[in-house]
């Protein structure tokens, strides 16, 4: 599956569509033109989607709802319509600016949780369900017995999907973390690894470690294991505003492509590159299951300090 759709391959599923795609385009021209991303991803659902929707209904069916969607009338709400996501990422950036508006990097910490892989993905919604409660108790039980802490946690959980493709050119490191996770390299099935995104702030250092502990107690009963949980501190090069407003609509990408974003290099260091988009049959069961107990609300998470206003 291609990464890049040209003028003339959308043109030939355009026609197959009836024109549906075009006008899609031309309702979110002032996204597009400003975020030719959103527009690839777009175009690469409407293949993967196109390909499959004769021998899969579902894929039929969410095409048709994406492509018809017209968000100040009548929006899909399916977190693969870039329209509706950049609704959220921009709400979910005003949200966060306001929430952190008198941070500082030297505060603030982007935390990463990974959680166990899995075939199932009403296992993977469980483990979700389970963390959101616990760590939310945890982190308000913390917030109370510590009445000078004003740090706040604002974040999303979003889904992954790993291939036995990808655990074969990972690097030593990213295998070992595969393992540990729960990877099972003698099932060609897909698995999926639900994590969580979230900004921490403001944060001393003592209390950097024990968000990190908490987190970790919530994940893992035993052993934790190592690079499962990070808590990196925001870029330097950036002010806190520009910071902000970049985790934030990271953390609402809602990525429904594979991805080697754990560790592409053995140190660690490269960025993440974002590959083909996830099967039909593994996309449509994510959106709908999504969008069926709440679409975008189901992911966030936030444990709002009461010293802040927000």
């Amino acid at each position: 599956m291609k990464t890049y759709i040209s003028d003339s391959d959308f043109a030939y599923y355009n026609q197959l569509l009836k024109g549906l795609p075009s006008l899609y385009e031309t309702r979110n021209s002032v996204l597009f033109d400003k975020d030719t991303p959103s527009k690839m991803a777009f175009r690469i659902l409407v293949e993967r989607l196109c390909l499959d929707m004769r021998s899969n209904a579902d894929a039929h069916k969410l095409l048709l709802e994406v492509i018809t969607c017209v968000p100040s009338r009548t929006p899909c709400n399916h977190i693969c319509c870039p329209s509706c996501r950049a609704k959220k990422q921009q709400a979910q950036e005003i949200k966060a600016k306001d929430l952190f508006y008198n941070v500082s990097n030297e505060t603030s910490y982007f935390l990463t949780a990974l959680m166990p892989m899995t075939t199932s993905l009403s296992d993977a919604n469980k483990s979700i369900d389970k963390l959101r409660k616990t760590l939310r108790y945890k982190l308000r039980t913390y917030m109370k017995e510590h009445p000078e802490t004003h740090l706040s946690v604002m974040g999303a959980f979003e889904y992954d999907l790993k291939t036995i493709n990808e655990y074969k050119v990972s690097s030593t490191r990213a295998q070992q973390l595969f393992d540990e996770l729960g990877f099972d390299v003698s099932n060609n099935t897909p698995m999926w690894l639900p994590h969580l995104h979230a900004i921490v702030s403001p944060a001393t250092k003592s209390e950097r470690t024990d968000i990190k502990d908490i987190v970790k107690s919530c994940l893992f009963q035993d052993t934790p294991i190592k690079y499962a949980v990070e808590m990196k501190s925001f870029r330097t090069d950036r002010d806190i505003s520009e910071n902000i407003s970049e985790i934030a609509k990271y953390m609402w990408k809602v990525r429904l492509q594979h991805s080697d974003n754990v560790f592409a290099t053995k140190d660690g260091t490269s960025r993440a590159k974002y590959k083909s988009v996830f099967p039909s049959e593994h996309l449509c069961e994510l959106v709908n299951t999504i969008k069926s107990t709440g679409s975008f609300k189901t992911l966030k998470f936030d444990v709002i300090n009461s010293h802040n206003n927000a």
